[in-house]
């Protein structure tokens, strides 16, 4: 067996998932090979390290992989909702305040073009009295 062979079999050798026949040829080579030997012993090392890190994370009964990112996904889900939240809000305000403005604009144009009618009509009136030349009125 050479290294090549014995690193695809590496892990199910630390895991003890070799019938065996394969543990003595992968046994063989390490006893042989100082670089494999010392692949297998850090590979050991990490497997612990491993074990020992995932014992000590708190993972709730009944929860996954999938739990996790589910919640996860939820609070960025939530915050991208919050941010959006505020650009519409001002949107809105900004929409109300145009549509009130454009009311008091046009109300008070209204006033201006119904007293610049006004005025007209007067003079239009004076002009048309003017025209007629009755004593009574310049006595």
């Amino acid at each position: 067996m050479n290294c090549k062979q014995t690193e695809k079999e590496m892990y199910f050798y630390v895991t003890g998932g070799l019938i065996a026949s394969e543990k003595e040829n992968v046994e063989k080579h390490l006893n042989v090979c100082k670089k494999c030997s010392d692949t297998v012993i850090s590979f050991r090392k990490t497997i612990k390290s491993i074990d020992t890190v995932s014992k000590k994370l708190f993972i709730p009964p009944n929860r996954d992989r999938d739990y996790i990112v589910d919640s996860v996904m939820d609070r960025v889900n939530t915050t991208i909702k919050r941010r959006l939240f505020y650009p519409v809000y001002a949107l809105a305000m900004f929409a109300i305040a145009f549509i009130f403005g454009s009311f008091y604009l046009f109300k008070s144009g209204a006033k201006q073009t119904g007293i610049a009618q006004l005025r007209l009509e007067e003079e239009q009136f004076v002009a048309f009295l003017t025209d007629f030349d009755i004593p009574e009125v310049y006595k």
